[in-house]
Order: structure tokens, then sequence, then C-alpha cells
């Protein structure tokens, strides 16, 4: 869409007569005006009439809008209404959370309150569960969650259908289904809205067939004759769209400088690179590596906090986590330990000088006598409450301002009589840097992000942005910086490991932070790296010493594997067909397991396509093992047994009655408890002194987390089962199988040696205790 041809769409919008009684202010919302800006107004004009002229749009934009849904099926809901001469046919609407209600909400403007009678709504909608369901009438009709894609019945398709990609449901869960509607539906009337850097099924649905994409970018805002409106806009779009049209938007970095720390980062950074670059755990180095160059606190603050909550680790702990996997591997121990000396090395130093903090404090007492109010935006609520306390220890109280207001990324609305300050942050979302939230932006920072950011900001803010840098401290910033393209800001994927090893690929040599496979030596990966003794940790959160691990032996003829007990497994039911992911330390003789060699990870990059995917699959599965993690120590930190602790689970108002449910959950049996409210209970016995309005949200969290984790599982494994079953039987055809899936065994057969299914019939344990002293259990009979 030429941002040139915004005014002329946007007006032939506003004069559409389905729009006319909500630009009239006729039809309210809640006794306010529906408004669509310009751009919204110019979007949703383009749609309609590639959906009149039965052919297909997707619309992409990194700032949330939901004005642009809501505004499309009005509009195709209108032309449809018998009295206007339409064909009074229905408009189909696959949602995401957030505005359905608002179609509930209209009403003419003379009737504030109106009793409901069938037909006096001037919108009707229709919650339906399938396409049967529909009538074949004039409304808006939003599909259930459970929605029933039944084709096969015969229904009229409806005039126009909207996919709001968005929402989970509809890009992955459902997608299948919604290819085979588009199909039905001739590959026309359907309007995509989605993420511009979306990715599933759903989205390579609507790219490859859309007959036009539109990717809503500050070139369309700034082109927006926003100025020109009579009406107040308030949707956040047309507050950008007014900052972008009409102000004067300004970017200032200010990169903070510190010698020494600014040395040590050089040094963190380029470790970091060296094992990314050998993709030696990516992710745990990743996330060490981001927490140490965007904390905009000293690190006692933040391990202060992430202590009182069950979510984020601490950087001991993160330091803990990176040494175990350092014992583990067969090489590149001795670099992880290097890495992990610098960060320890680094964390001091910033406890004794943050100078990162100085300046955001000294920036929040001048914030003070501003006469606008000044937004200082964090990664997220945990280093909000870091800063929080950093500033009570120097005698500030961040609140008593009203010209002071601390947010994070995911909260923060655009408003134009304010300063943005974004707190030590790299903002990855494009939207921070092409949508700005206020008038005056500055990104405040360690001097080490500072060509990222900037790089980032020029690559993508608008054309009418004016940009400058500033030095604070010592040094220059026009010194040789350190590529910044190669020191990204996060870790998103993780990618097939070169095995190094001489004997070939094993699985000991699966070296990312997910499968913890045991190493059978203690060699590194060069011999001139000098040993690292590992720091001693107080704060660790492991359950296990990290010299503790699991020989497995199994029935038929496999080299034994050595494990970690915190290592992650794949366990098959051959009865149910059915796959679960586990750590080792649950396995018992006679279980059955996946041995897949030769790749990155593990069974999430055979079945899953996208590396974004299969990075939130395993976050998911951090997220619910943080929670059985704080079930577990406290259990054995308060001598629990338990049914102590099911009955105090009881007196809180669980239905829990049996001690085995919370066996099952301490080791996996059992994914997590159905009830979220078991979840929060658990968080609130571990956690006594928190409090419990704390855990709503992570409770929250967990469950869906959860969710997600049993209906991957259950993907997975009827992918996979055929493969599973022809394994275990040559004579078996898997391509007979109702679950056979070509793209899977392709999969399977250029990306491995082998996918083999091995009973267990031997279990040790063994430690190192007191020097070579060793000890062992068995499981065999």
């Amino acid at each position: 869409m030429d941002p040139e041809n915004i005014g002329s769409l946007a007006s032939e919008c506003y004069s559409r007569g389905a729009l006319a009684g909500f630009q009239a202010g006729n039809i309210r919302v809640d006794g306010d005006r529906f408004t669509l800006s310009p751009v919204e107004a110019a979007v949703t004009e383009r749609a309609v009439r590639n959906i009149e002229s039965e052919e297909s749009i997707l619309i992409e934009t990194s700032f949330p809008s939901n004005s642009i849904p809501v505004g499309l099926a009005v509009a195709l809901a209108f032309d449809e209404h018998p009295n206007r001469g339409g064909g009074n046919f229905p408009v189909l609407l696959f949602p995401r959370q957030g505005y359905t209600t608002v179609f509930d909400r209209f009403h003419y403007r003379d009737t504030t309150n109106p009793t409901y009678k069938e037909g006096s709504d001037p919108v009707p909608r229709y919650v339906v569960n399938s396409l049967s369901e529909m009538e074949n009438r004039w409304g808006i009709f939003t599909a259930n969650s459970q929605f029933n894609f039944d084709i096969e019945s015969g229904t009229p398709l409806p005039a126009g259908i909207i996919i709001d990609l968005r929402a989970p449901r509809w890009h992955d869960t459902y997608a299948r289904q919604l290819v085979e509607l588009f199909a039905a539906a001739g590959k026309g009337r359907v309007a995509f809205i989605g993420d511009s850097d979306g990715y599933g099924m759903g989205y390579d649905l609507a790219r490859t067939h859309s007959d036009e994409q539109i990717q809503i970018r500050p070139t369309h805002l700034e082109s927006s004759p926003i100025e020109s409106i009579p009406v107040n806009l308030d949707t956040k779009l047309a507050i950008i769209e007014n900052l972008l049209a009409v102000g004067d938007v300004s970017y200032d970095y200010y990169s903070i400088i510190a010698e020494e720390v600014d040395h040590l980062h050089r040094q963190f950074a380029a470790k970091k690179i060296e094992l990314q670059e050998r993709n030696i755990a990516p992710k745990v180095v990743g996330g060490l590596y981001n927490r140490l160059t965007q904390l905009p606190v000293k690190p006692k603050y933040w391990n202060r906090v992430s202590k009182s909550h069950g979510y984020f680790d601490s950087i001991p702990q993160q330091v803990d986590r990176l040494n175990l996997i350092a014992e583990q591997i067969s090489h590149g121990g001795g670099r992880i330990r290097n890495f992990t000396e610098t960060a320890t090395q680094l964390e001091a130093t910033l406890n004794d000088e943050q100078p990162l903090q100085n300046y955001l404090l000294n920036a929040v007492e001048r914030a003070r006598e501003q006469d606008n109010p000044t937004r200082f935006v964090f990664s997220n609520k945990r280093v909000q409450e870091a800063f929080i306390l950093a500033a009570e220890e120097r005698d500030f109280t961040v609140g008593e301002s009203e010209n002071i207001v601390l947010t994070t990324k995911s909260d923060i609305d655009p408003v134009k009589d304010s300063r943005t300050v974004y707190a030590g942050v790299a903002p990855r979302d494009s939207n921070h840097y092409e949508f700005p939230r206020s008038e005056t932006v500055a990104f405040v920072h360690h001097k080490i992000l500072n060509q990222f950011i900037i790089h980032r900001a020029r690559a993508l803010a608008g054309e009418s942005v004016s940009q400058q840098e500033h030095t604070v401290g010592g040094g220059s910033l026009d010194g040789e910086p350190i590529d910044l393209d190669d020191i990204e800001s996060e870790v998103t994927s993780v990618g097939p490991v070169a095995s190094n090893s001489t004997n070939g690929g094993d699985a000991s040599q699966l070296m990312s932070s997910s499968s913890l496979w045991g190493a059978g030596n203690d060699s590194e990966e060069s011999s001139d790296e000098s040993a690292v003794n590992n720091p001693a940790n107080t704060d660790s959160d492991d359950e296990s010493e990290p010299s503790e691990r699991l020989k497995l032996t199994f029935e038929e003829d496999h080299e034994r594997i050595t494990l970690t007990p915190l290592s992650r497994v794949t366990k098959y039911s051959p009865a149910e067909g059915d796959i679960v992911r586990t750590r080792a330390k649950s396995l018992e003789r006679g279980d059955t397991i996946l041995l897949i060699d030769d790749i990155a990870d593990d069974i999430y990059d055979i079945v899953i396509d996208h590396a974004q995917e299969r990075e939130r699959i395993r976050e998911d599965t951090d997220l619910v093992e943080g929670w059985r993690d704080q079930l577990n120590r406290t259990l054995e930190q308060e001598n629990w047994i338990v049914k102590e602790f099911q009955q105090q689970l009881q007196e809180m108002g669980s239905d829990i009655t049996s001690p085995v449910t919370i066996t099952l959950w301490r080791y996996g049996k059992t994914i997590a408890p159905d009830d979220p409210e078991d979840i929060k209970r658990v968080y609130q016995l571990c956690r006594p002194g928190v409090d419990a309005s704390m855990f709503e949200t992570l409770a929250t969290d967990v469950n869906e987390a959860a969710q997600r984790i049993r209906d991957r599982h259950n993907k997975i494994g009827r992918r996979i089962r055929p493969l599973i079953e022809h394994e275990l039987d040559a004579t078996t055809d898997s391509s007979q199988s109702q679950y056979y899936d070509e793209v899977t065994r392709r999969r399977i057969r250029e990306d491995t040696k082998r996918l083999t299914v091995k009973g267990i019939d031997q279990l040790e344990t063994s430690s190192n205790q007191s020097g070579n002293q060793q000890t062992t259990e068995s499981t065999s009979d």
C-alpha cells in the first residue's frame, strides 16, 4: 500500500455507508465514539475491496491494533444488511482475545443502555462452535476457541472471513483446518491479520496465497492526514500516527561508560561469541550475557528479587547451571568455565560500581522537576522491582512524584506529552523502534549495547525521527566497536552441532542447555586452556551435586549412556503410543526412551519446523520444571513428607485427596496440576513470606505452559508413532498408519543417523564424595 494513498483510501472508508453511523457518532461503544485513524481506515478500505473482489489480503503490523479487525468486521457485516441491499450473509471472525466484546457494547447514541431485543443491536454478534451452526443471515459470527471446521456439512460459506493469526490457536493449533477452509472458500474473501514477524503454518498459508499483502510501517503513519480529522482519535495506533505525522519525534542514545565495566563487557562478549559460534549451550550462555549487559541495577538487587519470585533465576543460579553443563559435555567445558569466571568477575564489579544505575537514579531525580511525566521502561516487572530496591537504598521513593512512572516494555502505551526512557534494555521487538511511545524517547544503556541499539533504530525508525548519540562518562564513541550484529541481544534458535569427536556423533555430544548428556571423559577441546575452579555458590538451586550421574543399561544391545539427574529425555509408552519429556531422575527400570543421534538437541528438532516454536516449547518446559523444582526443594528443605504437603494443600481449599498426586507432580509423571489454583497453592506453600497476589500471573503462565506441552506431546506422539512402530518391528509399513507423516520421516532420515527405541534394564546412581570415593545404587534385580 503506497503511503501516498493513505488519505484517499481513508476518505473512501469514512464515506462508506456501512461506517457512516460510527463516523458520525450515532453508533457508540459504551457512550464513546468508535473511531478509526486514517491509516486504520485506509487498511480497512483495502481489505474490504479485496473481499468484495473475492480476493484475499494479509495485513501485518508489529504494533498491535484491535481497531482494524473490529472495523473490518463491521464494514463487511453492514454490507450484508438486507435493508441496505445486502445479501443477508454472515461474516465469520476467528478472533484473538481482547476485542470481541466490543461488538456487544455497540449501541445507538440515544440508547445508552438498551434493553436487549433480538435485532435491536447495531451489529448483531453470535458465538458459534462450528461452521454448521452459522445461520444464513447477516451479522458477525465469532468462532469459539474449540471451533469445529465441519466443512463437509455443506454449510454455505460466509460473505467474508477474518482470521486473526495473532491468536496461537489459529496460526498453529487449527492451521491445517484453516488451510482446508481457505481452499473451500476458493482462496478468496479472506482477510488475514498478523504480526510482521509471525511464524507457523497459518502465516505460511497467508503469505503464500494472499492476493495482496500490507505491512504497516512508520512511512504509512508519517503520511497520515490525521491533523485534518475533526474528531478526537484515541486508538493507540492513532496516537502514534499523530506523533509521527504531526509531532517532532526524537531518539537520543545515551551510552554510559565506565572503563573497568566496559573492559569486562568486551571480554564477556568475545567469550560469548566464541561459545555460540560452536553452538555450546547457546540459549543459557545468551541468557546470562543478556542479564549482565542489560541489567540497569547492581546485580545484588536482581538476585534479591529473583529469590522471592519463582520465575527468574538469580545470576549465581545461571552461573551454576552453566558450570553444570561444563561438567557434562566432552568438548567445550573449559570455554564455558572461562565464560562463567568472567561473569562472576563482572557481577562483582557491577556490585561495586554500576554507572548505569547511578545515571538512571539521577535521571529520576531530575524528572521530578519536569513539567511533563517521564516514563522509565524496564524489560520486565522483576527488573522494575530491583530498580525500586536500588532507589530505596539511596532514600529515593520513586512513587512520590506524579512526574515519574515506572513501567515495562509490554505495558507501555503511547502518550504524546511525556518522555520515554528505556532503562538499560535493548528492545528486540521492532515496534519499539518503529512506533515511538512519546515525542521524546531516550535509550540509556551500557556502551556494549550502543551500536546494536542504534543500528536497529536507524533501520526501523521513520524518516521524520531525529536521532542523536551522547556519551556519558569516560571514553569515546569513536573507538572501534565490537560487531554487535554478531553479539545478539537474544538467542532465539539452536542449530545443529557439528561433531568434533573422533568416534563419530554419539549421545554424549548433544550439548544444548536442554539436553545435558553426560560426557564419557573430562577432556577439553583445547589443551592450552587453563583449568578454572568453579566458584563456591551458596545460592544454587540445583537438586543434586554436579558430580551425580545416572548410568542406563538397556534390555537390548546398545552402549550404556550416562546422564545427570536433570537431563531431559524422551520417554515413550508403547501401549498408548504417547511420548513424555521428563528428567532422567524420574526414570525407572522398564521405561522405554527414544535415543536420537547426530542432531543438535532432541525430538523437538525433528518434528517441529520452526526454531522459534522449538524455543517456545522449551521455554514452556523450563517454566513448568521451575514450578516442580520449587515443590521438590521445599519438600526436601522443610523435611516434609508428601502426605503433610497434601494435607496443607487441602486446608488451603485444594480438591487433592491423595498424596500419590503430589508424587506424580514431583517426578513429572503428571506434567502439572489440572487446577491452576493448585499451582498457585504450591507456590504459596513454597514461598510463605511472599504476598500470594504475586503468584497469580505466574500460576496462570505455568498452567498455560503445561497445557501447551500436553498438546504438543500429543501431536508429536501421533506424528512419530508409525516411525517408532517400524523401528520396533521392521515388517511394519509405517506409511499405512493413519498417523503417517512423510515430512517427519524424511527429516529423521536426513538429520539423524538413527532413531532408536530402547527399554531400560538397569539404572545406577553414582556420585563422587570426598575425593575419589564412589557410591553406587542399582535398580536392577
